[in-house]
């Protein structure tokens, strides 16, 4: 279905939310938000956490910039610059400098801690008690649901090539986030019942929007919110490399195709220097102008465009 506006996408969605007390950790493993931008992500996760009921707790960061050895020699000292500031940065793979959490709420792990009880990059967890040095949450989903942990504050730092900062940054936190919402490629190998997918800005790489609408069990329960010049034609852009699935010599162009939505099924009409060729997406099986139908892997796999 395709929601009308941003409440009725997040009640679609995250319906009773706003109850207290806040839901159990079985309602979270149940749904999600999936966005392809961070910036998304986390606009979407400060808006819902505001109306889950609970006392709203704030955790700053400890952060430093590191001297790199042979670059900062000799030059002046970096604590010029204040504190506040370099809570603003939000380089990826690092958690926020202002991480507000409320007894309930969903959060993933953003570093591996503890792999044998459970504690991943990328598991889910709800919280339970928080304080100021370290968190008692829940898992929830995989061999480890149910069971209870302690997450510290730690200290990370980039991964190298992942920042645009002229500095190296040092921060103590808690190595979570928050979940209501997430990466559409952070949800990849996840299956829920609910799913919601914020394309008001249009997915941006390759496989994108195929993992979004892929996440939820069954089609019904997949809720769209569309830009609103969009959302009367249920129209999206889909980015598609077509390197990945052509194995030709000669040259392909594939410019973009555009995804009709509805419940039912999703159309996809590309446009190529080659033979113009219509693919109905249905839920349980892909059906083509020139194949009989089969499932999405054996299409990808057995699909070969020729150019003219």
């Amino acid at each position: 279905m395709v929601a009308r506006d941003l409440k009725t996408f997040i009640d679609q969605v995250y319906s009773g939310i706003r109850s207290a007390p806040y839901p159990s950790g079985d309602y979270f493993l149940d749904r999600m938000i999936l966005a392809p931008r961070n910036s998304d992500v986390g606009d979407l996760n400060r808006h819902i956490l505001e109306l889950m009921s609970g006392e709203e707790q704030v955790f700053l960061s400890v952060d430093s910039v590191v001297d790199e050895a042979g670059v900062d020699d000799g030059l002046p000292g970096h604590d010029t610059f204040p504190a506040e500031f370099l809570r603003t940065l939000h380089p990826p793979g690092l958690p926020p400098g202002e991480l507000r959490l409320k007894p309930g709420c969903p959060i993933i792990l953003l570093r591996n801690l503890c792999p044998t009880q459970g504690l991943c990059n990328g598991t889910r967890m709800v919280v339970v008690w928080m304080s100021r040095r370290v968190l008692e949450v829940k898992l929830i989903g995989g061999e480890h649901h149910g069971e209870h942990a302690f997450i510290p504050r730690i200290t990370l730092t980039p991964a190298e090539g992942q920042t645009s900062l002229a500095f190296a940054l040092k921060r103590c936190q808690f190595p979570v986030n928050l979940a209501f919402a997430l990466t559409i490629n952070k949800a990849q190998g996840q299956s829920v019942k609910k799913v919601g997918i914020n394309l008001r800005i249009p997915v941006f790489s390759h496989g994108q929007l195929y993992v979004a609408l892929s996440r939820a069990t069954r089609s019904q329960n997949i809720s769209v919110l569309l830009p609103d010049a969009n959302r009367d034609a249920y129209q999206t852009c889909n980015v598609v490399y077509p390197e990945v699935l052509v194995d030709t010599v000669g040259s392909v162009i594939l410019k973009f195709i555009a995804f009709s939505y509805n419940p039912e099924r999703i159309q996809a009409v590309g446009s190529r220097r080659c033979n113009y060729i219509e693919v109905a997406y249905s839920w349980n099986s892909i059906t083509s102008t020139s194949q009989q139908p089969m499932a999405p892997a054996k299409l990808l796999r057995s699909h070969r465009w020729k150019p003219r």
